[in-house]
């Protein structure tokens, strides 16, 4: 129900075109939902590629432990 009032919302605002005036005067609720979304989006995203270099870290650290940089076991 919320994409489909959600979805005539938005047709009816943005009918005319888009500009940042028309944003402006949103109803709050959905405005403050969308700059909430986008801001989660982005934390989520760079909190994966943070894992992914902790754990690429990781595995080189413990190659190093496994096996020296001079060869010798």
């Amino acid at each position: 129900m919320f994409v489909r009032y959600g979805y005539m919302y938005f047709s009816q605002i943005f009918f005319g075109g888009f500009s940042f005036a028309l944003v402006f005067q949103m109803y709050y609720g959905y405005l403050v939902s969308i700059i909430l979304y986008i801001l989660i989006l982005g934390l989520g995203t760079a909190s994966i590629f943070l894992k992914q270099t902790k754990a690429v870290e990781n595995c080189k650290t413990e190659n190093e432990a496994v096996a020296p940089a001079g060869g010798e076991v």
